[in-house]
């Protein structure tokens, strides 16, 4: 398991929401996260790069910049 037995609960009323408000949560989130770190990107003048897997397919290995 990715959490202890009811932290996402306890996630969830610290964050005043219900489960059937999480979906659009997380959403609005990350946009905010995506926003952010296009805005930090282009002060620093490095494009933004898509990454389809966090694993390269051939070797089975954790990418590296």
């Amino acid at each position: 398991m990715l959490y202890p037995k009811g932290a996402f609960v306890r996630f969830l009323n610290r964050q005043g929401l219900l489960l059937k408000d999480f979906k659009s949560y997380v959403e609005e989130v990350s946009q905010k996260i995506k926003a952010h770190a296009d805005q930090l990107a282009n002060e620093a003048r490095q494009p933004i790069r898509y990454l389809e897997s966090s694993m390269t397919a051939k070797k089975g290995k954790a990418k590296r910049r």
